[in-house]
């Protein structure tokens, strides 16, 4: 990569954590390019150089997250038992969605691409490599044994993600924390789910 290259990498990087930034902050609807710019410490022209639009900055963003999501599936321990890989799955997964900038931009983005499905769609990818990951997880645990053999292990995938990434966004509705004694009963519910009987 050329320098010149890798200076325009770092400015889009930069304009791209300004807009999650002012996102968290004011929303998605209430950020306007000039905020992102100025966050970013660059002129509006600049900025639509390098995005056209929001629509865009949040394309990025998904992108960003595509490349995160396959290094949390790719460490996901692929040489463990399945009940240890299941477990480390929803732990690491329920610690990406702990984190307060997670939260905000998951409701944020949620109810963005209920009004804008190209916008969930965008995101969807991401999730069906989550759902691909643990249902092999799931799968890896019905052939070892340990798992029910009766299971849908991809609508259970499906199912234990939404648990895992709505339960951090209620427990900020509702003022509170994720703490220990509810992640434990996640895990313990997830852990009966795919039991065998």
């Amino acid at each position: 990569m050329t320098k010149r290259a890798e200076t325009t990498e770092r400015r889009r990087l930069e304009i791209i954590e300004a807009a999650i930034a002012c996102f968290v902050e004011a929303g998605f609807h209430q950020t306007g390019m000039r905020d992102i710019a100025g966050r970013a410490g660059v002129s509006v022209g600049n900025l639509y150089n390098h995005f056209m639009d929001k629509a865009a900055l949040i394309a990025a963003i998904a992108a960003l997250e595509t490349d995160q999501v396959e290094d949390f599936v790719a460490a996901t321990a692929p040489g463990d038992a399945a009940d240890a890989a299941l477990d480390a799955f929803c732990r690491g997964y329920l610690a990406i969605c702990l984190q307060p900038v997670s939260i905000v931009l998951t409701a944020e983005f949620a109810s963005e691409a209920v009004r804008n499905p190209a916008i969930g769609a965008l995101f969807e990818r991401n999730r069906r490599i989550l759902r691909r990951a643990l249902a092999a997880i799931l799968e890896r645990g019905v052939r070892a044994g340990l798992f029910d053999p009766a299971l849908d292990r991809d609508e259970a995938a499906a199912t234990i993600i939404d648990m895992i990434e709505n339960l951090p966004i209620r427990a900020h509705l509702q003022g509170g924390e994720v703490g220990a004694d509810r992640s434990e009963a996640l895990l313990g519910f997830v852990r009966k789910l795919a039991r065998r009987p």
